[in-house]
């Protein structure tokens, strides 16, 4: 029987592809799991074009990220921090307060390319010294990813 996964499942294919498997399995197992459904004509159709839409979304992030990220590694992301009389901080710039930044850098540039927050990798700790730093990330998925340099600046809040 011909089925269209909708997940991954280990030994059987990767979600989208379209299986000729055994009618018990897909009756017994995939159709009331819901991990698959009957690859009807409209059913294929509906996934080639999917796939085409996908191809088309990650040029277009290549390209936006080829273009992007020399501005962004020349662009420096303030940050505020409280500190005391002794100049000693208070709290902290994460990994979060990065990524949002970032990301509202790029989702600025263009609003036909949308980048979520899944999609910058950042591992740092939090940083916790007033100064200017230079940070790596990674910011895409798969095979559109592009690593990319921050320069930082961490201020003490007046």
């Amino acid at each position: 029987m011909k089925v269209l996964l909708l997940q991954d499942i280990k030994g059987v294919g990767k979600k989208g592809e379209i299986k000729d498997l055994a009618d018990g399995y897909v009756r017994n197992f995939l159709l009331p799991k819901k991990l698959a459904v009957l690859a009807t004509p409209q059913k294929e159709k509906e996934e080639q074009q999917r796939k085409e839409r996908e191809e088309k979304e990650k040029l277009k992030k290549l390209h936006f990220l080829e273009t992007f990220l020399p501005q962004l590694a020349a662009t420096t992301f303030s940050f505020k921090v409280k500190v005391g009389k002794n100049k000693e901080i208070f709290s902290s710039v994460t990994s979060q307060q990065i990524k949002k930044k970032v990301l509202d850098f790029l989702n600025s540039q263009d609003k036909e390319v949308v980048f979520q927050e899944d999609e910058i990798f950042l591992e740092i700790k939090p940083l916790r010294e007033i100064g200017e730093k230079k940070i790596s990330l990674k910011i895409g998925k798969g095979e559109v990813s592009k690593e990319a340099t921050v320069n930082l600046k961490i201020e003490a809040e007046e």
